[in-house]
């Protein structure tokens, strides 16, 4: 039988296992020295990366390193920044209706709300009423006594457009009280609603119409109210929340598409984790579908896959605005979007800018006091670095919390050596090497076929 012998064994090896990461220093082509206040003991800084080292590294990051003033690799860790915050949720303020007071003259009512014993404060109210395409304004008034009565809101609005669009408001927020009743004024608490339909009567002598009277139908609605809800906000802290931040758009450039009936607009960022646009405009009193799309290339095709949608919307009347002009999605990096907006039969928006966020990535170090360090960055084949972070872990476990540094300029790398040749990791990335590859095998196998069939003795007869 035929052996590989052990030399041809370890050469195959040799081809066959990508090169270690060890002289990936030389690979880097960027570096930023670290900025960081004077210190005079250990601590752990905390780094952010900036756009300049976004444009430059690889997808996951692995093409960093942080070296310290004897240009030796120094163990760091990436994460995404988080942060502690305080949030507030929506509780119930337990409450009853105590009277209810019309008033014909005016065409208002008025309405008295009172807390229940041990209910907290309402910091906000809601009208709950099935009425739908109706506009009421209401005064909102706090006592403790039920005489001396104090305004809390003032020509506060509750509407429901539903006719138009798909927007309504039934809230009101009041400012910080302490007051146990509340007495709700609320003006044109009737009105009238034109039907959509109209009575036609004609009237004809012999065969020719002598007359004809058109009658438009008109309903009187009384605002019929279900119940009053009062609530209060409670403070909830919540214990990582993901640092978000404003990254600059490079440029971006709206077209419109009369045949889809869609306005595409192209955005150049440069690579940071971004997870939102938000549109800028000048147009009011719309609602739009938008899609943010991300290119996919095979081959030679790109194609654009959609990883976000959302309805923006911008509504202004009298004195109520409300706004909804952003598109959230999945982090992404790259250097182009595109933003489709659907118009259907309706006039483009007009754009006037655009804004990105994203996530913000920070490198945490355990430095030595007084040492200055250097970031370096930027390389395509550089290899993810496996570095012993228990310290750093440890640290931040006991309670001693990151200190803030930045990034310096960007200048060239001093070890910068080029590229690393080609290699044996980009010879198992080339079409030449693995069709030669398979050739050969192809060769060989067949030989070796051949000479099997030379040694079978043939079947006797």
């Amino acid at each position: 039988m035929n052996r590989l012998s052990p030399g041809l064994c370890l050469l195959l090896i040799g081809w066959l296992v990508p090169a270690s990461n060890a002289g990936d220093l030389e690979l880097l082509q960027f570096a930023k020295p670290i900025q960081r206040q004077p210190a005079t003991e250990e601590e752990i800084l905390a780094i952010p990366l900036d756009a300049d080292v976004y444009a430059a590294t690889q997808d996951g990051l692995a093409d960093i390193r942080i070296l310290d003033p004897a240009r030796a690799e120094m163990p760091f860790r990436i994460e995404r920044a988080t942060d502690t915050t305080v949030d507030t949720q929506r509780r119930p303020s337990p409450s009853a209706v105590r009277s209810l007071v019309t008033n014909e003259t005016d065409n208002s009512i008025e309405v008295l709300v009172e807390l229940e014993k041990e209910a907290p404060a309402a910091d906000g109210l809601t009208v709950i009423t099935p009425l739908e395409d109706f506009e009421r304004r209401v005064n909102v008034f706090g006592s403790d006594d039920g005489t001396s009565w104090q305004p809390l809101a003032t020509d506060a609005m509750i509407f429901d457009y539903s006719r138009f669009m798909d927007i309504a408001n039934r809230e009101i927020l009041l400012p910080r009280n302490s007051f146990r009743r509340l007495k709700l004024v609320i003006q044109d608490v009737v009105d009238e609603d034109t039907s959509t339909l109209m009575e036609l009567t004609r009237q004809f002598a012999q065969s020719d119409e002598t007359q004809r009277t058109e009658r438009t139908m008109v309903e009187r609605r009384p605002l019929r109210i279900d119940r009053i809800d009062l609530w209060h906000n409670v403070p909830q802290q919540r214990i990582k929340k993901t640092v978000r931040a404003d990254y600059p758009i490079v440029e971006f450039q709206a077209e419109e598409n009369a045949e889809d009936k869609t306005t595409i607009v192209h955005v150049r960022t440069r690579r940071e984790p971004l997870v939102q646009f938000t549109l800028e405009t000048s147009s009011a009193n719309f609602s739009r579908a938008a899609v943010v799309e991300v290119p996919s290339t095979r081959g030679v095709t790109v194609t654009w896959t959609p990883v976000g949608r959302a309805t923006l919307s911008q509504f202004r009347f009298r004195d109520f605005q409300r706004e909804q002009l952003s598109i959230e999605f999945a982090e992404q990096r790259q250097d182009e979007y595109r933003l489709v907006i659907a118009n259907g039969d309706n006039a483009p928006l007009a754009i006037t800018g655009l804004q990105a966020q994203g996530h913000v990535y920070r490198a945490l170090l355990l430095a030595a006091p007084g040492a200055d360090y250097q970031l370096c960055y930027g390389a395509e084949k550089a290899a993810a670095p496996r570095y012993d972070t228990a310290a750093i872990d440890v640290a931040l476990a006991e309670g001693f919390p990151p200190v803030a540094a930045a990034l310096g300029s960007q200048t060239p790398n001093p070890g910068f050596g080029g590229s690393r040749g080609f290699g044996p990791a980009d010879w198992l990335d080339s079409p030449v090497f693995l069709g030669s590859a398979i050739a050969l095998m192809v060769a060989v196998l067949g030989f070796l076929v051949f000479r099997a069939s030379r040694h079978i003795e043939p079947m006797e007869q």
